[in-house]
């Protein structure tokens, strides 16, 4: 080998490096510390540091290892990293965690991380089973489920995002299980939330303690309702109706000016079991019929005789109106359980069919 010794080197037009794929470099014996090759599978310069290859370059925290695994959302963008998928991330402790992420033309054209997916075919197959109120495993653990998945839309899904990303906006994604792309044949909508009042905390603290917490203070930021399956149920006296993160103005009462709240335990202003994980300020007091549930996260009933859980439901009430989300209702997204002789699951059902809504929120 012919060695160049320098204190200088100009390089006027190109520097060719020797070429890599990882096998072929991995396969290297007797390498020199400082040695520098360029990685033609990774597309990236490294280095020999007499320990292992480092990489150079802007995508030192392109997110594609645990090595390089970003701080932030906006790392992947300064990276150059366009595409969607799952991405390595680090929290201010250096612990890393996957979680899918959408690069590729966002909402509103800023990345979003997946936190969870709840799909209501198959809800009860979700972290601790279906994400209802009492479920402590889903929504007061650190933990994850199918935080690799490729297609989450399918899934069910919750990423370690949910304890470890801190939080400046909300986006509740409502969509039919065929990918994210903000469109009628993908979405029936979406809705945007400010995290005004826990800057910087994650969903897991904010879950954590406390109970009737106000997240956002300038209502739904930005949204689109590309659906036109629900409506106001007249034959109950509730005063909201659709789906409390992506319908608009519903009966005369805008669902899209209510703030966004956390662990609700007077929704819909009912004197028994009436309480959402995930809920609006509209839903909060502001009800006239008790026998009304609605959001993420819900348990319901009435005076012990009968009642139930939902991990995701429209404003709902008691045997009437479009309040299934989900192909069925036996064990997948509603459950009777807070009188298990409770004709809940069927009840709810209503006259107007089923309504087939799968939720994925996202942070950043």
């Amino acid at each position: 080998m012919s060695t160049l010794n320098a204190g200088t080197l100009n390089v006027t037009e190109k520097l060719n490096l020797p070429t890599y794929n990882v096998s072929q470099r991995d396969a290297l014996s007797g390498v020199s510390t400082g040695f520098m090759i360029f990685n033609t599978e990774e597309n990236v310069v490294q280095v020999w540091n007499g320990t292992e290859w480092t990489s150079g370059g802007s995508t030192g925290t392109d997110g594609s290892t645990a090595e390089r695994a970003a701080s932030n959302l906006q790392e992947l963008v300064d990276a150059g990293v366009t595409a969607d998928g799952v991405y390595w991330f680090k929290d201010s402790a250096e612990q890393t965690y996957q979680a899918y992420v959408k690069m590729q033309n966002p909402i509103d054209g800023v990345p979003w991380i997946l936190v969870f997916n709840i799909n209501t075919d198959s809800a009860q197959n979700s972290q601790g089973g279906i994400p209802h109120w009492d479920n402590t495993s889903f929504w007061t653990t650190a933990n994850s489920q199918g935080a690799t998945d490729t297609s989450p839309w399918a899934a069910n899904v919750k990423t370690r995002a949910y304890d470890k990303y801190p939080v400046s906006k909300f986006c509740f994604m409502v969509h039919k299980q065929g990918g994210f792309d903000n469109t009628s044949g993908q979405l029936h909508g979406y809705g945007i939330y400010a995290n005004d009042n826990y800057p910087g905390q994650t969903m897991y603290t904010m879950m954590s303690s406390g109970t009737n917490k106000t997240v956002s203070t300038s209502a739904r930021e930005s949204g689109q309702d590309y659906s036109n399956l629900l409506t106001w149920n007249n034959n109950r006296p509730q005063i909201l109706g659709g789906d409390l993160f992506i319908s608009n103005t519903i009966n005369g009462y805008n669902n899209a000016s209510y703030n966004l709240m956390f662990n609700v335990t007077n929704n819909f202003n009912s004197s028994n079991e009436a309480k959402a994980r995930i809920s609006t300020s509209g839903a909060s007091g502001n009800g006239n019929y008790g026998y009304t549930a609605g959001g993420v996260g819900v348990k319901h009933g009435h005076n012990g005789n009968w009642g139930g859980y939902a991990g995701y439901c429209p404003v709902s009430a008691y045997c009437g109106g479009k309040e299934i989300y989900g192909s069925n209702t036996n064990g997948v997204n509603y459950l009777g359980g807070i009188n298990p002789n409770s004709p809940f699951i069927n009840c709810m059902q209503g006259g107007n069919g089923i309504v087939n809504y799968n939720l994925a929120l996202w942070v950043r």
